[in-house]
C-alpha cells in the first residue's frame, strides 16, 4: 500500500473581521489510507479545516501539502433536473458530459477530437462507470431503479447516500465528508456506517457516536488547547480522553497538596531564619555562628521556593483540555395531573397525492420523554406541523388539556441578517436568562452580538433549542434537535432530560440519544398506509 499523507505545517487561520485565530501554528499529518473521524465542539473549526484542506479557503500563514486529490461532501443540494445516473456520473468525474460531447463530435465527423476525448474517457474509467455506479448503489442499499429517476424525486436520505457513492467513484480522490448523518433516518445511518466501514480511507466530520463507532478506525479531536489523534473509534477515544483527564486531575490534586505543604515548610524556615537574625546582637554564641545558621535556613527556604515554582509550572501543563462546564437548565411547567396533556386519536395525514400515516393514536403524560421514529418521508415532520396547527389532518382528533402551552422552533430566527440580541429584545426575552441557557451548551457569549448569518450551524441549533427551553411551556416539540450539535452538547441534553421532569415529544435519528432518554418510542412505521 502506497503511503499518501496530507501535511499541515505551522498553519494559522482566522476569519476576516475577527481578531482571534481559529487555528494557530497547527501541525498535523493525516494518513489518507485509513478511515478517520474528525470531532470537536461547535465552533472549533471542523468544517473550516475541511475547507482549508480542500483549498476552498487559504490559511493566513503556513501551508497544506497533499500527495492526493481531495473531494469534499457537504449536504447543500441545489435543484438538479436530471436523472440520478447522469448526476452521479458527473459528480464522479464529468463522465456524462464527456459522453454527450463524444456523441456530438462523432455526429459532426470531428474524428480527431473524438478519438482524443475517447482515449481520455477510457483511461479515466468512463466505460466501466455504469457498472461501478450500480455496484456502489448495491453496497449502500439503493435500488437500481433510482438511477433512472429524476434526482429531485429522491428523499433526503437517498440523495445523501447517492452523492456519497460519487465521492468514492472518483479516481484517486480522498473524500472529505462533512456531517452526512443529518437528515438520515436510523436505518440510513446504519447503512451508511456499514458502507463507510468497507472503504479504504476518508475524513469524516460527524457528531453521531454510533456512526463514528461503526465506520472509523482513527479519531482526530480538536480539543480546547490542542489537536490530537487516537487510534480506534469514538468509544476508544472517549475512554482514553476521560482516563487522561482523570489522571491529570489526580496529579493536579497531588501537586496542590504538595505545594501547600511546601509553602508551610518555606514559611517556617523563613520565620526561623528571621527570628535568629533578631537574636544576633544579644547572643553569647556570636554573630557569625547565628548568621551562618540563618543563611543556611534562608538558602533552604529559597530551595523550597524553587521547588514550589517548578511544581506550579508542572501544574499549569495539566487539564488544559478540560472544558469549563455549566449546568444546562430547562424552564417548563410541571403539571400535577394523572390525565394526558396531549391526546392524539386516529390521526391520518395526506400530503399531495401521498398518503402518510393513518389511525395514529398516542397520549403524552406530564414528565414523559417520547420519541417519534420512522423512515424518511413517513410523515414525522408533518405530524409536528399538525400539532402546531400549521397543517390540517385528513382525519382524527387532537386533544390538549386546558391552558397547556406547546413550544417549538419559531420563525423569529428566519431573517439571518439580524443580530441575536436584537431579536430577543423584539420578542421581550430576558437576555441574561437566555444567555444562561446558551452557557449550558458551552456557547461563546459573543454569539449574542453576532448576526445569525455569522453563526455556525451548531451555534444556530443551540439558539433554536434555547428558545424552546426558555419560558414556561408544558410540552416541547423537538424536530431533530441534535442536528449539527457537537457530541458534548448531545450528552448534556441527555443528562438534562434524564434528570428533569420535563415533557418532550421529539423526532430524532441518533440511536444512542433515543435509547438513553426515551420513556417510549412511537414507531410511525406501524401506521403507514
Amino acid at each position: 500500500m502506497r503511503l499518501f499523507m496530507i501535511h499541515i505545517n505551522n498553519m494559522d487561520f482566522r476569519f476576516p473581521g475577527l481578531t482571534d485565530n481559529l487555528f494557530s501554528n497547527l501541525n498535523l499529518i493525516i494518513d489518507t489510507n485509513i478511515r478517520t473521524g474528525l470531532i470537536g465542539r461547535n465552533g472549533r473549526g471542523k468544517s473550516t479545516l475541511l475547507s482549508l484542506i480542500a483549498g476552498d479557503i487559504k490559511p493566513l500563514s503556513g501551508n497544506i501539502s497533499s500527495s492526493v486529490q481531495v473531494s469534499i461532501f457537504r449536504y447543500q443540494i441545489d435543484k438538479f433536473d436530471c436523472d440520478v445516473m447522469r448526476l452521479v456520473k458527473n459528480l464522479a468525474g464529468n463522465f456524462a458530459i464527456s459522453e454527450k460531447l463524444m456523441e456530438e463530435l462523432l455526429s459532426n465527423n470531428r474524428m480527431e477530437e473524438y478519438y482524443k476525448l475517447q482515449t481520455e474517457f477510457s483511461e479515466s474509467g468512463g466505460y466501466e462507470m455504469d457498472y461501478r455506479i450500480r455496484k456502489e448503489f448495491a453496497a449502500i442499499k439503493l435500488d437500481d431503479n433510482l438511477l433512472e429517476r429524476t434526482f429531485d424525486t429522491l428523499s433526503s436520505g437517498q440523495k445523501i447516500r447517492a452523492m456519497i457513492t460519487a465521492m468514492f467513484l472518483k479516481k484517486d480522490a480522498y473524500p472529505l465528508i462533512d456531517e452526512p448523518a443529518n437528515h438520515l433516518d436510523m436505518d440510513g445511518m446504519d447503512i451508511l456506517g456499514e458502507y463507510l466501514n468497507t472503504k479504504k480511507g476518508f475524513l469524516l466530520v460527524s457528531h453521531d457516536r454510533h456512526l463514528l463507532d461503526t465506520s472509523v478506525e482513527n479519531i482526530i479531536s480538536i480539543n480546547k488547547s490542542d489537536i490530537k489523534q487516537t487510534k480506534g473509534n469514538y468509544t476508544t477515544w472517549f475512554r482514553d480522553h476521560t482516563n487522561q483527564l482523570e489522571h491529570e486531575k489526580r496529579v493536579d490534586e497531588n501537586i496542590r497538596r504538595e505545594v501547600v505543604n511546601l509553602r508551610i515548610a518555606e514559611g517556617k524556615r523563613k520565620k526561623w531564619a528571621d527570628d535568629k537574625e533578631k537574636e544576633i546582637n544579644g547572643s553569647k554564641l556570636g554573630k557569625g555562628f547565628i548568621s551562618r545558621r540563618a543563611a543556611k535556613l534562608q538558602k533552604r527556604a529559597l530551595s523550597i521556593t524553587d521547588r514550589i515554582n517548578k511544581k506550579i509550572e508542572e501544574k499549569e501543563e495539566l487539564l488544559q483540555n478540560k472544558e469549563h462546564e455549566i449546568g444546562l437548565a430547562i424552564m417548563q411547567n410541571i403539571r400535577k395531573t394523572d390525565n394526558p396533556i396531549l391526546r392524539v386519536d386516529n390521526l391520518a395525514a395526506v400530503r399531495g397525492d401521498k398518503e402518510l400515516f393513518s389511525n395514529l393514536s398516542f397520549d403524552i403524560y406530564p414528565g414523559e420523554k417520547v420519541g417519534i421514529n420512522g423512515p424518511n418521508g413517513c410523515g414525522k415532520s408533518t405530524l409536528f406541523q399538525i400539532l402546531r396547527g400549521e397543517f390540517k389532518a385528513n382525519d382524527g382528533t387532537i386533544s390538549i388539556l386546558p391552558e397547556v402551552t406547546i413550544r417549538s422552533i419559531t420563525d423569529i430566527f428566519n431573517d439571518k441578517s439580524k443580530i441575536v440580541s436584537e431579536i430577543l429584545i423584539d420578542v421581550k426575552i430576558d437576555r441574561r436568562v437566555f444567555t444562561g441557557i446558551l452557557d449550558g451548551f458551552g456557547t461563546d457569549r459573543n454569539v449574542m452580538d453576532n448576526k445569525l448569518s455569522l453563526c455556525s450551524a451548531g451555534e444556530l441549533q443551540k439558539i433554536y433549542l434555547a428558545w424552546t427551553m426558555y419560558g414556561e411551556s408544558d410540552l416541547i416539540l423537538w424536530d431533530e434537535p441534535l442536528n449539527y450539535l457537537d457530541i458534548a452538547s448531545r450528552e448534556k441534553l441527555e443528562d438534562l432530560l434524564l434528570n428533569s421532569k420535563c415533557s418532550i415529544l421529539f423526532i430524532e435519528h441518533d440511536r444512542r440519544f433515543i435509547e438513553n432518554v426515551s420513556d417510549r418510542v412511537i414507531e410511525l412505521n406501524n401506521y403507514l398506509n
